[in-house]
């Protein structure tokens, strides 16, 4: 309905009452995807507009946006939908699970979703890997000298001691 509305020159009603709840991000995934199979840039921009929209409103309670459970369907329909390289709508979705990936982990259905899309998998980790420092190495360094650490055999916290020289 929103694409013929669209077509006959009416605006996108993204916050027509009976799409818009303030935490259905669903309705909006449709539309974007129609409008990316025909190719109509504005009013994919507007449907990724009000997706931003309801992910702002709801940035500080990201899990009822994932427990309202039209978070997932709409990755789902966003992934089934869009190419890879979608910058837009694609790109907010994948971008705000990243966001909210340690709290998102401890939630079967969201891990059930990532599980039955690799494509998403790949995605997850890639924007993840992507917002890491390059210079970093992958080694801790607390920015102290007298760096210690936790002894397994005696129970106690001990200085670290370098294995090869023994400093």
């Amino acid at each position: 309905m929103a694409l013929l509305r669209y077509l006959y020159g009416l605006p996108y009603q993204g916050d027509h009452p009976e799409w818009y709840d303030g935490l259905s991000l669903l309705p909006h995934a449709f539309v974007y995807t129609v409008s990316e199979k025909y190719q109509i840039k504005e009013l994919q921009a507007a449907a990724c507009a009000k997706m931003s929209d309801i992910i702002c409103i709801n940035k500080q309670n990201s899990m009822r946006l994932l427990e309202s459970s039209n978070l997932l369907d709409a990755i789902r329909t966003m992934i089934a939908g869009t190419p890879r390289s979608d910058e837009l709508g694609r790109e907010l979705l994948v971008q705000h699970c990243v966001d909210e990936m340690c709290c998102f982990v401890k939630n079967e259905n969201f891990m059930a979703t990532v599980a039955e899309l690799p494509e998403l998998s790949a995605e997850l980790l890639g924007r993840h890997y992507a917002g890491l420092d390059p210079s970093d190495d992958g080694t801790y360094d607390s920015g102290e000298e007298d760096q210690s650490e936790y002894c397994e055999n005696c129970q106690e916290i001990t200085k670290v001691v370098c294995s090869c020289c023994g400093t």
